[in-house]
C-alpha cells in the first residue's frame, strides 16, 4: 500500500508491502524491513533493525502516534488511492460547477434573456432578477451553449440556486 505521510514538516512516500509478520518499508526509495511483533486494531509494534517502533493508530484514521528512539512522533497519514479519488471528485466538481450560472443573491426572475440551445458569449447578461425593488441582471462568467433553464420568469429564487447550465 502506498501512503503519504507527514512527519514535522517534513512530507515523505512510504510503499509498505506484507509478507505474513515480514514488512518491507520503501521510505523515499530507501528500503527498509521489518518484523512485526505485535499488531491488533489499536496498535503495531515493529522492529526495525534493531530499534523497536510503537504505532499507535487508534485515535484518527489519518493520524498516528510513531514511538520511535525514546521520541513521540504525531504522523499525518494519507493513502495515495484516497488521495487519487479525493483529486478525481474535486476536478469532476470543478468541471461541473464551471457550467452552471447561479443566483448570485435572493430575489424574483425578472426577464430571462436566453433560450435552449442558444451560444452565449463571457459578460453577456443571461438573467434579470429583481432584488429590493432594484433590477440586477446576472451576466455569463464564461462562453458556452445554454443547455438548461431551471427557472422561470416571476419566480423566486434563493442565493446560490442553479439558474442555468451549460453544455
Amino acid at each position: 500500500m502506498n501512503y503519504k505521510i507527514e512527519l514535522g514538516r517534513e512530507k515523505l512516500e512510504v510503499e509498505i508491502v506484507s509478507d505474513r509478520s515480514k514488512l518491507t518499508i520503501n521510505l523515499n526509495k530507501k528500503q527498509y524491513q521489518a518484523e512485526e511483533l505485535l499488531f491488533n486494531d489499536s496498535r503495531g509494534v515493529f522492529l526495525l533493525g534493531n530499534q523497536v517502533v510503537d504505532v499507535d493508530y487508534a485515535s484518527r484514521p489519518d493520524e498516528l502516534d510513531l514511538h520511535w528512539k525514546g521520541r513521540m512522533h504525531r504522523v499525518r497519514i494519507e493513502n495515495l488511492l484516497t488521495e487519487s479519488i479525493s483529486d478525481f471528485l474535486h476536478d469532476i466538481e470543478r468541471k461541473s460547477e464551471s457550467k452552471l450560472v447561479k443566483s448570485p443573491l435572493p430575489g424574483v426572475i425578472l426577464k430571462i434573456e436566453v433560450k435552449p440551445g442558444e451560444s452565449v458569449q463571457t459578460g453577456q447578461g443571461v438573467v434579470i432578477i429583481e432584488a429590493m425593488k432594484m433590477e440586477n441582471e446576472i451576466k455569463s462568467p464564461f462562453a458556452g451553449v445554454v443547455k438548461e433553464i431551471l427557472v422561470s420568469e416571476r419566480e423566486p429564487v434563493y442565493k446560490n440556486q442553479v439558474l442555468i447550465t451549460y453544455e
